[in-house]
């Protein structure tokens, strides 16, 4: 099974606060606030720019190699993209 190719979700910029290590993110289509970390938000940020799947998004961070660790990441991320995709800030890419 392939993975899928994800795009953000909201049409509407979203607002963005950062505060120390977490940045508030405002989805003023939903009305709710969500709180991401870096790595969420740099996916996020790559979402809103074009569709990308789980392998483009590994190389965007510079994680290229496969193996054990990789598989970890790989993992890591689909994860997250799992949860971004049950807040609403993302969704499947449609072609």
């Amino acid at each position: 099974m392939t993975d899928p190719a994800w795009m953000a979700s909201s049409d509407q910029p979203l607002i963005r606060e950062r505060f120390e290590e977490a940045v508030f993110l405002f989805n003023p289509q939903s009305g709710e606030t969500h709180v991401l970390n870096d790595m969420a938000l740099s996916i996020l940020e790559l979402l809103e720019n074009h569709p990308a799947t789980l392998d483009e998004i590994l190389q965007h961070h510079g994680i290229e190699s496969p193996g054990a660790s990789c598989g970890d990441v790989a993992g890591a991320i689909r994860a997250l993209l799992a949860e971004l995709d049950r807040q609403g800030l993302i969704a499947p890419a449609t072609t």
